[in-house]
Protein backbone atom coordinates (compact mmCIF):
# COMPACT_ATOMS: atom_id res chain seq x y z
CA UNK A 1 0.00 0.00 0.00
CA UNK A 2 1.11 3.39 -0.79
CA UNK A 3 0.31 7.18 -0.73
CA UNK A 4 0.38 8.78 -3.80
CA UNK A 5 -1.14 12.47 -4.94
CA UNK A 6 -0.81 12.79 -8.50
CA UNK A 7 -0.63 10.18 -11.28
CA UNK A 8 3.26 10.09 -11.90
CA UNK A 9 3.89 8.79 -8.36
CA UNK A 10 0.89 5.99 -9.43
CA UNK A 11 2.63 5.14 -12.61
CA UNK A 12 5.40 4.32 -11.17
CA UNK A 13 4.18 1.87 -8.45
CA UNK A 14 2.17 -0.02 -11.50
CA UNK A 15 5.24 -0.28 -13.44
CA UNK A 16 6.51 -2.00 -10.81
CA UNK A 17 3.45 -4.46 -9.89
CA UNK A 18 3.87 -5.58 -13.65
CA UNK A 19 7.35 -6.73 -12.71
CA UNK A 20 5.30 -9.06 -11.37
CA UNK A 21 3.25 -12.04 -13.55
CA UNK A 22 -0.32 -12.01 -12.41
CA UNK A 23 -0.66 -9.34 -10.09
CA UNK A 24 -3.81 -7.42 -9.24
CA UNK A 25 -3.51 -3.48 -8.82
CA UNK A 26 -5.88 -2.06 -6.70
CA UNK A 27 -6.48 1.30 -5.27
CA UNK A 28 -8.11 2.45 -2.41
CA UNK A 29 -9.27 6.24 -2.72
CA UNK A 30 -9.87 8.03 0.92
CA UNK A 31 -12.42 10.90 -0.63
CA UNK A 32 -11.82 13.35 2.07
CA UNK A 33 -12.81 16.63 1.90
CA UNK A 34 -10.59 19.35 2.77
CA UNK A 35 -12.55 21.21 5.34
CA UNK A 36 -12.56 17.33 7.42
CA UNK A 37 -8.76 16.85 6.98
CA UNK A 38 -8.44 20.69 8.35
CA UNK A 39 -10.25 19.93 11.09
CA UNK A 40 -8.13 16.42 12.18
CA UNK A 41 -5.23 18.70 12.08
CA UNK A 42 -5.79 21.13 13.99
CA UNK A 43 -7.22 18.41 16.89
CA UNK A 44 -4.67 16.11 16.39
CA UNK A 45 -1.48 16.21 18.51
CA UNK A 46 0.28 13.21 18.05
CA UNK A 47 1.34 13.04 14.29
CA UNK A 48 4.87 12.05 14.23
CA UNK A 49 6.10 14.58 11.96
CA UNK A 50 3.83 17.30 12.06
CA UNK A 51 3.90 19.09 15.74
CA UNK A 52 1.82 22.05 14.96
CA UNK A 53 -1.52 22.93 13.52
CA UNK A 54 0.06 25.32 11.12
CA UNK A 55 2.63 23.68 9.78
CA UNK A 56 -0.21 20.49 9.11
CA UNK A 57 -2.25 23.01 7.33
CA UNK A 58 0.81 24.80 5.37
CA UNK A 59 1.16 20.34 4.11
CA UNK A 60 -2.40 20.61 3.28
CA UNK A 61 -3.01 23.62 1.24
CA UNK A 62 0.36 21.86 -0.72
CA UNK A 63 -1.28 18.40 -0.96
CA UNK A 64 -4.73 19.71 -2.15
CA UNK A 65 -2.67 22.22 -5.07
CA UNK A 66 -0.92 19.04 -6.30
CA UNK A 67 -3.50 16.33 -5.70
CA UNK A 68 -5.03 14.22 -8.59
CA UNK A 69 -8.06 11.66 -8.20
CA UNK A 70 -6.96 7.94 -9.82
CA UNK A 71 -8.52 7.60 -13.33
CA UNK A 72 -9.45 4.72 -15.18
CA UNK A 73 -6.70 5.05 -17.95
CA UNK A 74 -4.04 4.93 -15.33
CA UNK A 75 -3.81 1.00 -15.60
CA UNK A 76 -5.35 -0.17 -12.56
CA UNK A 77 -7.56 -2.89 -11.74
CA UNK A 78 -9.76 -2.42 -9.19
CA UNK A 79 -10.53 0.83 -7.42
CA UNK A 80 -13.12 1.57 -4.00
CA UNK A 81 -13.68 5.17 -2.41
CA UNK A 82 -14.14 5.16 1.26
CA UNK A 83 -15.44 8.49 2.58
CA UNK A 84 -15.40 9.58 5.93
CA UNK A 85 -18.06 7.69 7.28
CA UNK A 86 -16.57 4.97 6.27
CA UNK A 87 -13.37 5.39 8.00
CA UNK A 88 -12.58 4.94 11.91
CA UNK A 89 -9.95 6.28 14.05
CA UNK A 90 -8.77 2.70 14.78
CA UNK A 91 -8.75 0.22 12.65
CA UNK A 92 -8.93 -3.84 13.57
CA UNK A 93 -7.75 -6.98 11.73
CA UNK A 94 -11.56 -7.57 10.78
CA UNK A 95 -11.98 -3.99 9.35
CA UNK A 96 -9.19 -4.50 7.26
CA UNK A 97 -10.43 -7.23 5.77
CA UNK A 98 -13.71 -6.18 5.43
CA UNK A 99 -12.16 -3.23 3.00
CA UNK A 100 -10.11 -5.66 1.07
CA UNK A 101 -13.39 -7.94 0.17
CA UNK A 102 -14.96 -4.71 -1.05
CA UNK A 103 -12.23 -4.04 -3.27
CA UNK A 104 -12.23 -7.78 -4.40
CA UNK A 105 -15.35 -7.84 -4.91
CA UNK A 106 -16.06 -4.46 -6.88
CA UNK A 107 -16.53 -4.15 -10.56
CA UNK A 108 -13.22 -4.11 -12.40
CA UNK A 109 -11.77 -1.04 -14.08
CA UNK A 110 -12.72 -0.52 -17.25
CA UNK A 111 -9.30 0.90 -19.10
CA UNK A 112 -10.48 3.99 -21.03
CA UNK A 113 -7.04 5.59 -23.14
CA UNK A 114 -6.11 9.07 -21.99
CA UNK A 115 -7.51 11.73 -24.01
CA UNK A 116 -5.39 12.73 -26.19
CA UNK A 117 -5.07 17.26 -25.92
CA UNK A 118 -3.67 19.71 -28.44
CA UNK A 119 -2.99 16.49 -31.11
CA UNK A 120 -1.04 17.57 -34.05
CA UNK A 121 -3.50 15.53 -36.04
CA UNK A 122 -6.17 17.90 -34.88
CA UNK A 123 -4.47 20.96 -35.45
CA UNK A 124 -3.31 19.57 -39.09
CA UNK A 125 -7.37 18.91 -39.38
CA UNK A 126 -8.11 22.10 -38.52
CA UNK A 127 -5.94 24.15 -40.80
CA UNK A 128 -6.97 21.53 -43.80
CA UNK A 129 -10.29 22.18 -43.55
CA UNK A 130 -9.41 25.99 -43.12
CA UNK A 131 -8.83 26.23 -47.09
CA UNK A 132 -12.07 25.79 -49.26
CA UNK A 133 -10.61 22.95 -51.60
CA UNK A 134 -8.07 21.46 -49.98
CA UNK A 135 -5.34 23.14 -52.89
CA UNK A 136 -5.21 27.02 -52.17
CA UNK A 137 -1.86 27.15 -51.34
CA UNK A 138 -1.35 25.86 -54.93
CA UNK A 139 -3.68 28.41 -56.98
CA UNK A 140 -0.88 30.98 -57.85
CA UNK A 141 1.28 28.33 -59.84
CA UNK A 142 -2.12 27.40 -61.67
CA UNK A 143 -2.53 30.40 -63.97
CA UNK A 144 -2.55 30.44 -68.07
CA UNK A 145 0.32 30.41 -70.39
CA UNK A 146 -0.61 34.67 -70.65
CA UNK A 147 0.19 34.98 -66.83
CA UNK A 148 2.93 33.03 -66.91
CA UNK A 149 4.57 34.94 -69.93
CA UNK A 150 3.80 38.38 -68.76
CA UNK A 151 5.68 37.04 -65.02
CA UNK A 152 8.99 36.21 -67.24
CA UNK A 153 8.47 39.79 -68.65
CA UNK A 154 7.88 41.57 -65.47
CA UNK A 155 10.73 39.45 -64.69
CA UNK A 156 13.34 41.02 -66.97
CA UNK A 157 11.77 44.68 -66.32
CA UNK A 158 9.41 44.70 -68.84
CA UNK A 159 12.45 46.53 -71.30
CA UNK A 160 10.67 45.08 -74.76
CA UNK A 161 6.85 43.74 -74.21
CA UNK A 162 6.10 40.18 -76.26
CA UNK A 163 5.27 40.29 -79.64
CA UNK A 164 2.22 38.26 -79.24
CA UNK A 165 0.75 41.16 -76.57
CA UNK A 166 1.68 43.72 -79.25
CA UNK A 167 -0.24 42.22 -82.08
CA UNK A 168 -3.27 41.48 -79.59
CA UNK A 169 -3.40 44.95 -78.81
CA UNK A 170 -2.72 47.17 -82.47
CA UNK A 171 -6.36 47.86 -84.26
CA UNK A 172 -6.20 46.32 -87.90
CA UNK A 173 -8.28 47.49 -90.38
CA UNK A 174 -11.23 45.08 -91.69
CA UNK A 175 -11.15 43.32 -95.27
CA UNK A 176 -13.72 45.13 -96.71
CA UNK A 177 -12.02 48.20 -95.96
CA UNK A 178 -8.53 46.77 -97.83
CA UNK A 179 -10.55 46.14 -100.58
CA UNK A 180 -11.15 49.45 -101.84
CA UNK A 181 -8.85 51.61 -100.54
CA UNK A 182 -6.09 53.66 -102.47
CA UNK A 183 -2.65 51.05 -103.36
CA UNK A 184 -0.31 54.01 -102.06
CA UNK A 185 -2.26 55.18 -98.88
CA UNK A 186 -3.11 51.50 -98.15
CA UNK A 187 1.44 50.88 -97.80
CA UNK A 188 1.39 54.13 -95.77
CA UNK A 189 -1.23 53.08 -93.32
CA UNK A 190 1.23 49.72 -92.71
CA UNK A 191 4.00 51.50 -92.28
CA UNK A 192 2.45 53.47 -89.35
CA UNK A 193 1.18 50.18 -88.14
CA UNK A 194 3.88 47.84 -88.47
CA UNK A 195 6.98 50.44 -89.21
CA UNK A 196 9.93 48.24 -90.85
CA UNK A 197 12.17 46.29 -88.94
CA UNK A 198 15.32 47.03 -88.76
CA UNK A 199 18.97 45.37 -87.71
CA UNK A 200 21.20 46.38 -84.81
CA UNK A 201 23.02 49.39 -87.37
CA UNK A 202 19.90 50.75 -89.46
CA UNK A 203 19.44 48.77 -92.12
CA UNK A 204 16.08 47.43 -93.23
Amino acid sequence: MNFTLFASQREHWIKIAHEFPETLIWVIFFDTPYEVCSSRLQQRTSHPTIHSPELGLSILSRFARDFRAPSAHEGFHRMISLKPPDTKPDYLASDISSILDRVRSSEPVLHIPEPVRNSWARKLKARHTSQPNGNQSHSISTTDGNNNNNGIWERFGRRTTPTHSTIANTSVSSPSDDIHEDPVAQEERVNVQYPPLRDSLGIN
